[in-house]
């Protein structure tokens, strides 16, 4: 039991790096080809719960307004979010930087093997 609650608590404060990746990769996932589709929020945030993210990321899609979004809306809302909560130099923000470029080369690999 100890072992569990000490594995939950590595969990939560594992860098966000990684995860923010995988957030970027389920964005590019959704939107495919088509980023100016309107997508609700419900259906992103079903996909980034199914995505191996970590609370302090997911924590951006749950702050944000319940509606539905472009992929840029979708960005610049959640960079606002982390703006807002002082933390863009902690997580990074979505859709620019590494995390973004690592999404995109994941992405480019898939499309390769397909």
């Amino acid at each position: 039991m100890a072992n569990q609650k000490k594995e939950a608590n590595l969990k939560s404060v594992e860098h966000p790096m990684p995860s923010l990746v995988n957030a970027d990769r389920v964005i590019d996932e959704l939107y495919g080809n088509n980023p100016n589709q309107k997508i609700p929020l419900e259906k992103i945030q079903d996909a980034e719960a199914k995505a191996s993210v970590v609370p302090d990321v997911i924590t951006y899609f749950r702050r944000i307004p319940d509606k539905s979004y472009t992929k840029q809306e979708l960005i610049d809302a959640l960079n606002t979010v982390v703006r807002e909560r002082g933390r863009e130099k902690e997580v990074g923000l979505f859709g620019v930087g590494q995390a973004n470029r690592e999404a995109e080369e994941s992405m480019g690999q898939k499309q390769k093997k397909a």
